[in-house]
This record gives C-alpha cells, sequence and structure tokens, in this order.
C-alpha cells in the first residue's frame, strides 16, 4: 500500500488571472488532498500567486522562458532547473495548465522519466505549429471541450488519449441573487437601466470591437442600454487593441453607454449587476464566464463556433449567432431585451444546465480519475 500522497507539479505560464487559471485554482481547492500533495509553479509574482497561498497550496516562482532560436539557453536553464525540481522533490505527476508549458514541462518530465498530463484550453489552429509540436508528447490530453480536442485531433500521434472534461463552476458561489446594485453604484448606472456585460480578456479574437459596433445599433431602439466591457491587457499585451476600442466608442458617440472597468475581481457582484451576458468571439474554447453567468440565473448570447455552442443551447438557455455578424448580434440583444418573460426562463434553465454538467464536483471527480489512471500504470 502506498505510504504517501502524489506529488503533483502543476505548471503555470502567467502570473495573471484568466479563464485557465480561474480552472486550475478551483480543482486545487476541492481535490482530494488525502492522496494529492499539489504543488505550483509559476512564473513571476502577480496576483495567482497570492490566491494559490490561500489555497494553502506551495507555490514557487521560477522564470519559465520559452524556446527562442538562435540562443536557446534560458530555455535550456529552464528545462535543467524543473527537471532537478522534480527530482528532488520526488514528483510522481506533471501538469502542463496549458498547452503553452507543454515546451518546458515536457522535456523536463521526461528526463526524470516522470508522466505528464496536459489541459488543452485553446483551439490549436493551423498556424500554431510550434504549440502542435509538443502535443503528441504527453501521457494524457485533457481538453476542456469537444471542440478543442477536435482542433488538434488530426496533429497529434495515433491513438493518443485525449479525455474531454468541461469546466465546473462552484454552484454555492455562483448562486442566484437580487443583491445586484454594487457594480451599478461603482459606475453610476441606475437599477433601471438594462445592463449588458461582455468579459473576456482584452483581445482580437474576443471580437470586443464587434460587440461595440452593435451596441451601437442596439441604442438607437433602446436608448436606456449600458454595457460594461470587463477584462484586461496584460495576458495577450493588447494595449494597442484596447486604445483602438476606446476610439470606436468616442466614433461611435456612446461613451456614455459602454464602460470599460478592467479587471474585476469579484465576479458574483459583477453576475448580480447584469441582465445580460455577451461573448462575441470569433470562437472561444470554452468560454468559461457562460457558465458563470448561467449559474447565476442570467440569460446569454454567444456565437455558435468553437466550446460555447456546446454549453448553450439555442433559444432555451440563451441564443448563438454567427461570427462576426454585428447585425445578427444586435438583432439578439433586442429580441432579449422585448421579452422580460424569455429571459427570466432562459436563466433558470441555464442554471439547471449548468448543475447538470458543468458543476466543479462533476470536473474534479473526472479530473482526479484520469490523474490517477496516469499513476496507477507506474
Amino acid at each position: 500500500m502506498r505510504q504517501r500522497k502524489y506529488n503533483i507539479l502543476f505548471l503555470g505560464f502567467v502570473p495573471y488571472i484568466g479563464g485557465a487559471e480561474i480552472s486550475t485554482l478551483l480543482l486545487l481547492k476541492y481535490m482530494d488532498k488525502e492522496r494529492f500533495n499539489p504543488i505550483y509553479i509559476i512564473p513571476d509574482v502577480g496576483p495567482l500567486l497570492d490566491r494559490i497561498r490561500g489555497l494553502g497550496v506551495k507555490v514557487l516562482t521560477i522564470p519559465l522562458k520559452q524556446i527562442k532560436l538562435p540562443f536557446p539557453s534560458g530555455y535550456l536553464r529552464t528545462v535543467w532547473k524543473l527537471a532537478w525540481f522534480i527530482k528532488k522533490n520526488e514528483i510522481d505527476l506533471v501538469i502542463c495548465t496549458n498547452e503553452i508549458c507543454n515546451q518546458y514541462g515536457l522535456p523536463a518530465s521526461k528526463l526524470n522519466c516522470v508522466p505528464i498530463a496536459s489541459h488543452t484550453r485553446n483551439l490549436i489552429l493551423d498556424y500554431r505549429s510550434f504549440w502542435r509540436m509538443f502535443l503528441h508528447f504527453p501521457d494524457v490530453l485533457i481538453a476542456n471541450s469537444k471542440a478543442t480536442a477536435e482542433s488538434y485531433s488530426s496533429f497529434v500521434r495515433k491513438n493518443q488519449r485525449i479525455e474531454i472534461v468541461y469546466n465546473g463552476v462552484d454552484l454555492e458561489e455562483y448562486s442566484p441573487s437580487e443583491n445586484g446594485s454594487t457594480v451599478r453604484k461603482r459606475y453610476g448606472i441606475g437599477d433601471n437601466k438594462f445592463l449588458i456585460g461582455m468579459i473576456s480578456r482584452i483581445t482580437r479574437t474576443k471580437r470586443q470591437d464587434v460587440f461595440i459596433k452593435a451596441m451601437a445599433e442596439v441604442v438607437k431602439i433602446y436608448p436606456d442600454v449600458c454595457a460594461l466591457i470587463i477584462g484586461e491587457t496584460k495576458i495577450d499585451r493588447s494595449e494597442n487593441y484596447l486604445e483602438e476600442l476606446q476610439q470606436l466608442v468616442k466614433e461611435l458617440k456612446i461613451g456614455d453607454k459602454v464602460i470599460f472597468t478592467g479587471f474585476i475581481d469579484n465576479m458574483k457582484e459583477l453576475y448580480e449587476s447584469i441582465d445580460l451576458l455577451v461573448l462575441p468571439s470569433l470562437a472561444e474554447p470554452f468560454g468559461r464566464v457562460l457558465i458563470e453567468a448561467m449559474a447565476m440565473e442570467k440569460p446569454v448570447i454567444a456565437t455558435r463556433a468553437g466550446g460555447a455552442a456546446e454549453i448553450v443551447e439555442n433559444g432555451v438557455t440563451g441564443l448563438l449567432v454567427p461570427p462576426d455578424d454585428i447585425n445578427g448580434l444586435a438583432k439578439a440583444i433586442v429580441k432579449m431585451l422585448e421579452d422580460e418573460d424569455n429571459q427570466e426562463r432562459m436563466g433558470k434553465a441555464g442554471r439547471r444546465r449548468v448543475e447538470s454538467m458543468f458543476s466543479i464536483e462533476k470536473n474534479v471527480e473526472e479530473t482526479q480519475r484520469i490523474y490517477l489512471e496516469i499513476l496507477n500504470k507506474l
């Protein structure tokens, strides 16, 4: 019988908090600490460091350098440090929290003959050949949606194990509430205003510009509608795109209707305040904000592309529109505005769907099952 817990090393990619990091934090919070001893490595200090420490999980900062040719010395030092850490701390399993981490997690684990699992959280497109190269080698690839898995299915080796585990939400934390005034007061938005939220990191693939243009059409019909664009530029270094968006709002003369909030830490307060969530991404690998909003009984609008189409039941829990369809998005928002009873029905149906498919308990159970299956093959 095994005398100690399994030491599980999680490798992060950024010190900030995005969807992938939230998913990992929830896993760390609820995983079985009687079986697993999680350790987390991130590249630098930042908000993620404090959140991990708050869970009582050991976390270290080690500069994680990517491959840069023709000068790979920083990358080689990263692999050497990780390999040494894995050996010294008797790591049993390495977890890449994002496929980007494979480039240093894979060689470091293989040097120690330690198994490795990679959580794949992005749609791997044809031009990302560098990322694809490392998908051949993990013992298991864990995709956050069918769409994600299908995006790289033709690039992995034959018979490679791919598991699909949907992200989960804490249903006790994200429960319906009538207390929706906090965020509205912060931004001077009256309780009588219909408030739309778009929550995502600021980057072109999320299509904040499409949402802004759709809003310009909506307010011609419903002048009292307001919107919050929530998200930051750090992960994608997209400050220039944010400036373009701010300029677009000015040009369309809807500066009093659209507010950029930056990063908001207390997401529950935000969901309490909004009436509708919109996610017009070009294609979402999953779309965590959708299940969070649905758990709070908020109707949603998303694009019929990627993982979002696996979450939203069109006409039941929300509406699906084609990507980059400004007119279609505007019409969908207007349709929501015109039927308050339907908003309520969709919100309640969304909560039931999350309870059935996207609970954190289900996510953790399925993820731990995969980890143990890998470990029990040793």
